[in-house]
């Protein structure tokens, strides 16, 4: 395993912490990898674009009122699982595994452990934690079981608390719902070779590039 580079004190949104992650894939998009030819395409050219131009990709210039839920709710949901699970979680602004790839979970937790915080509207809350409990973690959307594997890979975790808040269910559980995943082994081993193939074509659009210019 790589040594990896942990960013403590790097607030997430931050200037700084959209500077550290140009050109690199991140866990919230590293499902486009694993999606259509075309979406793997895109996100490629994106991240050899940042490259390039040292500027975020226009395309990541996007907030929604789902996005702004998370962030408005976010250090609720980190209270609430504290509170919760009786452990502490250690803020993490970035998590850098090399020149090509990063992470920046929600936070860390204990030695093996990580989370990831989803604030969905209260019918996806409820659609989730259902299919969930009935179903396991076949039920999570593919993108944010992809994230939390692809987050596992990065910071060399063993597992990671899916964690779904909503405050309009606050009389139950406080509004938490929480969902230990797993370090999947056979995803894992998926991930490293999807990476390898990604990364060396970002070198090979940036070369390409740069000699035309």
């Amino acid at each position: 395993m790589q040594e990896i580079q942990i960013f403590n004190e790097l607030k997430q949104g931050s200037d700084e912490w959209h500077n550290l992650r140009l050109g690199k894939i991140t866990g919230s998009c590293f499902y486009k990898l694993l999606g259509t030819p075309a979406a793997s395409k895109k996100y490629l050219y994106q991240k050899a674009s940042e490259i390039i131009t040292n500027a975020k990709s226009d395309s990541e210039s996007f907030n929604n009122v789902h996005v702004q839920r998370g962030l408005d709710y976010e250090c609720i949901a980190k209270a609430e699982y504290i509170k919760s699970t009786w452990t502490i979680i250690d803020d993490v602004g970035l998590i850098v595994l090399n020149d090509y790839v990063a992470c920046s979970p929600d936070g860390l937790v204990g030695d093996d452990g990580m989370t990831e915080i989803k604030v969905p509207d209260s019918h996806n809350y409820l659609e989730q934690v259902l299919a969930i409990h009935n179903e396991g973690e076949k039920a999570i959307p593919t993108e944010y079981y992809a994230q939390q594997q692809f987050n596992m890979y990065v910071a060399n975790r063993k597992w990671c608390d899916y964690t779904l808040y909503n405050s309009k269910y606050s009389k139950h559980n406080n509004g938490l719902f929480i969902y230990r995943v797993n370090i999947d082994h056979a995803m894992q081993d998926r991930i490293h070779k999807v990476l390898e193939v990604s990364i060396e074509k970002i070198k090979e659009l940036v070369e390409q590039y740069h000699n035309i210019i």
